[in-house]
């Protein structure tokens, strides 16, 4: 078959390529520009899911499409993230009615039923999606699927659990490689698969006769005390809305990829059940969960994510090596700490110096963000003592928090 692949140059994307070679298919990558890498056997195309002449030229003479485009942080604009997520998936769509092409498969996600509480146990394929609005990246997953159950098209919907792996770079990724692990619920399960099975499944899925919605998961669930020991971070328990309000702060200060909109998918990932995985498509994931993080804990032990910097360790250093590593992340988990911890001080000094906020709709919002700049900066000292960093640090966040807070009633 040939087998036009949207978003082939990421991770993810040249995992599906290798997968798709392998099977014997004539595979096309599309992408905005080329890669300093391209599997082997895979011939590219360039092009930009936006553009829908050049996706109609793509899709042209295929015999099948694995949709894996995609914004996963959301842009500056929700109508910029829209026009890449549904215009694109639109564009596809479009496409392959032009031309004929019958097999799509679609990279959706379990976020697509909505990380809210009030789920069963176990979500099924045929359960009620409901994603908040704000959580971008969920609500466009369910309207895409919602595009493509009304095009007619021959589909697969791949709702995939966290991906994982050693070369995974997503926000969850991030997330786990900071210096401690802020959470509200330490016993909340997560589900986890592995960067290969989900490659696997869609490239099987390309050319399989089934249709419809399947979930794939890893077997097996983890806590998130079992994830803080996995990838060995310390774990602090946070309340929700003080873990919302420092996100929120650090959002709008531009410092941090994680949305607002998107701690849900921390806080109420989606639990899934795979039976159709395994009784109708006869697949079985050759990782469970816990293998899935495992591999990805290779990874996330040689870097130190705080906000938007990552800092990794030597490469001349094996991630293996506890003689050395253990000294040599904690100095880069002290530099990190130390410019964040700088960061935030000048932002509460700026914002302080700035005089007590009046009244009105825009001092109103100044107060708040004042605030929740003295929770974040509440959250980074209390993350800097679980993660042992020197006492001048964590003092001078705690300072930071009362200086806010005191520039609001003083």
């Amino acid at each position: 078959m040939k087998v036009l692949v949207t978003g082939a140059t990421g991770p993810f994307g040249r995992a599906v390529c290798r997968r798709l070679v392998t099977a014997g298919h004539d595979v096309t990558a599309m992408a905005r520009n080329r890669p300093q890498t391209l599997v082997d056997g895979v011939a590219f195309t360039a092009g930009d899911v936006r553009d829908a002449r050049a996706v109609t030229d793509a899709v042209s003479g295929c015999d099948a499409v694995a949709h894996l485009a995609w914004v996963v942080a959301p842009l500056k604009t929700e109508a910029a993230t829209e026009e890449i997520n549904l215009g694109g998936t639109r564009n596809v769509l479009d496409a392959m009615a032009a031309t004929g092409c019958q097999r799509l498969v679609f990279s959706s996600s379990v976020l697509a039923y909505g990380a809210v509480p009030g789920h069963p146990p176990m979500l099924t394929e045929t359960d009620e999606r409901r994603p908040p609005r704000e959580h971008l990246y969920a609500a466009h997953k369910k309207r895409a699927e919602d595009l493509i159950d009304r095009s007619g098209v021959d589909a697969v919907i791949v709702r995939a659990g966290i991906i994982a792996g050693r070369d995974v770079d997503n926000t969850i990724f991030r997330f786990f490689s900071s210096p401690a692990l802020p959470v509200p619920d330490p016993d909340r399960h997560q589900q986890f698969v592995h960067t290969d099975d989900v490659a696997r499944f869609t490239a099987e899925a390309v050319s399989h006769t089934h249709t419809g919605a399947v979930n794939i998961t890893g077997t097996g669930t983890l806590t998130m005390r079992e994830i803080a020991h996995i990838i060995d971070r310390p774990l602090i328990r946070v309340p929700e809305r003080a873990l919302r309000t420092a996100i929120s702060a650090a959002w709008k200060l531009g410092v941090s990829e994680l949305a607002p909109g998107e701690i849900g998918g921390l806080l109420y990932m989606p639990i899934v059940d795979t039976t159709r995985l395994h009784d109708e498509w006869g697949f079985t994931c050759a990782w469970s969960s816990r293998a899935a993080l495992e591999d990805m804990a290779r990874a996330a032990h040689g870097v130190v994510s705080l906000g938007k910097r990552t800092v990794t360790l030597p490469w001349r250093v094996s991630p293996g090596s506890t003689e050395h590593v253990g000294p040599l992340r904690a100095i880069l988990l002290r530099r990190t700490y130390a410019d964040e911890v700088d960061r935030v001080v000048r932002d509460i000094e700026r914002l302080v110096s700035e005089g007590r906020p009046e009244e009105g709709p825009t001092a109103d919002a100044r107060r708040q963000l004042i605030l929740d700049m003295a929770e974040h900066s509440t959250l980074l000292a209390r993350i800097g003592d679980q993660a042992r960093m020197p006492a001048h640090l964590v003092a001078r966040a705690t300072q930071a928090s009362a200086a806010a807070k005191e520039g609001i009633t003083s």
